[in-house]
C-alpha cells in the first residue's frame, strides 16, 4: 500500500509542476470572473433545500479540484483573495496537510518557510508553488489554515479495524473500493482493497470533524481538496450531513472544479456537488503507465 500510493503521488507531483510550467499564464494570471465566483459564494439562487449563509448559519464552502490542473489551484487563489475583501473568511481546510497542524499561531508577516514549517508541509507530495499563492494570503489577513487530513500515523490502525465499513452506507462504501483499485490502477492485490477503502472513510470523517471544530456562525470556511472528498454522497459531505456546532447549523456548498473545456459556473442539484465550475482543459496524462513503469523498477 505505501509503495504504490507513494509513487503514484510522486508522478502526480511532478505532473503538478510540468503542468503549471506549460500553463504559465494560469497559474500566475488566473482569468476568474467575478460574477462566477459571487454565484458560488454569494449564489443568485441555491440548490433546492440549501440556504444561503446566515449571522445564524455556519457555512462551508468546498472547492473540489483536479490536483493537476493549474486553473484550479488559481481559483483557491482567487476565492481566497475575494472572500477575505468580503472579511467573510473565517478558516481554511486544505487536505494537503495533516489534522492537527495549523497556522492559528502564526504571525501575519510570517515567511513562507515559516509558514510551511507549521503546517508541517510536504513538498514531495504537494508542490508548494502550486498551493501556497492560497495559503499566504490567509495568513497574511490572518486566517488560519489548517490540516484537515488523516495522519500516516494512523492509518495503519484504521487499515485494521473493521468498523470503517459501516461508518458509511453500503454504497458510499462500494465506492470508496471501487475508487481505490481504479485510482491505483488496478494494480492493487483484491486483499489490500477494503484496507485501504477504511482510510479513504477515515480521511473523509478526520476532514469533516476539522471543519466542524473551527466553523463560526455568520462566516465561511473554505475547504480545498480533491474532488472525490467534495462529493455530496460519498465524501467530507456525507460526514457533514444534519451537523451542528454549538446549535448552530453548518450548511455545505460542494463545488466541483472541472477542467472540461466550458467556461463560467453552472448549477447541478441532482448530481453529487451542488455547482460546477468549469474550466480549461489540461493535457492528457496517463499516470497509470507510469505508475507501471515504476513499479517495474
Amino acid at each position: 500500500m505505501g509503495l504504490v500510493s507513494l509513487v503514484r503521488r510522486r508522478i502526480l507531483a511532478k505532473g503538478l509542476v510540468l503542468a503549471c510550467a506549460a500553463a504559465l499564464v494560469h497559474c500566475a494570471s488566473p482569468q476568474v470572473d467575478l460574477s462566477d465566483l459571487q454565484r458560488v459564494t454569494l449564489p443568485e439562487r441555491t440548490p433546492e433545500g440549501r440556504q444561503p449563509t446566515d449571522a445564524a448559519t455556519a457555512h462551508v464552502l468546498m472547492l473540489g479540484e483536479q490536483h493537476d490542473a493549474p486553473a484550479h489551484q488559481a481559483l483557491h487563489a482567487s476565492t481566497v483573495a475575494h472572500l477575505i475583501a468580503q472579511g467573510r473568511l473565517s478558516g481554511v481546510v486544505i487536505e494537503m496537510v495533516d489534522s492537527g497542524a495549523n497556522t492559528r499561531n502564526v504571525a501575519a508577516t510570517a515567511s513562507e518557510a515559516e509558514v510551511q514549517q507549521a503546517l508541517g508541509w510536504r513538498e514531495a507530495a504537494w508542490p508548494w508553488a502550486t498551493y501556497g499563492p492560497a495559503i499566504m494570503p490567509a495568513v497574511r489577513a490572518g486566517v488560519p489554515v489548517y490540516g484537515g487530513n488523516l495522519p500516516y500515523a494512523e492509518m495503519r490502525d484504521v487499515m485494521r479495524e473493521a468498523s470503517w465499513d459501516t461508518r458509511v452506507n453500503a454504497s458510499a462504501f462500494a465506492f470508496q473500493l471501487d475508487a481505490v483499485a481504479a485510482g491505483h490502477c488496478n494494480l492493487l492485490p483484491t486483499s489490500q482493497l477494503r484496507p485501504m477503502a477504511r482510510i479513504q472513510v477515515a480521511r473523509d470523517a478526520r476532514m469533516a470533524d476539522t471543519l466542524k471544530a473551527v466553523v463560526q456562525a455568520g462566516h465561511i470556511t473554505l475547504f480545498i481538496a480533491g474532488s472525490a472528498h467534495t462529493a455530496i454522497a460519498t465524501g467530507v459531505p456525507l460526514h457533514l450531513q444534519q451537523a451542528s456546532v454549538n446549535e448552530v447549523p453548518v450548511v455545505v456548498t460542494s463545488v466541483l472544479l472541472s477542467a472540461d473545456g466550458r467556461q463560467g459556473v453552472s448549477a447541478h442539484p441532482e448530481g453529487d456537488y451542488d455547482w460546477v465550475w468549469h474550466t480549461p482543459e489540461t493535457p492528457p496524462q496517463d499516470y497509470c503507465a507510469a505508475l507501471r513503469a515504476q513499479m517495474k523498477r
